[in-house]
């Protein structure tokens, strides 16, 4: 598997935005590695319910 960091520009609404970063803040970690963690957890609760997604990379 690679574990190579993917860098995004993401459009988010000003409102959850700023509940994030409060969020981020009250979990002791950055806004970035926040987002990273809320990633994690859907794609893990998305596998849960509906198995392993199988990645190719060439």
């Amino acid at each position: 598997m690679i574990n190579s960091v993917i860098s995004s520009n993401i459009r988010v609404n000003e409102v959850a935005w700023e509940k994030l970063k409060e969020i981020a803040k009250k979990n002791k970690r950055s806004l970035n590695k926040e987002i990273e963690y809320l990633i994690d957890k859907a794609i893990e609760e998305y596998e849960k319910e509906n198995g392993e997604i199988k990645i190719k990379f060439d």
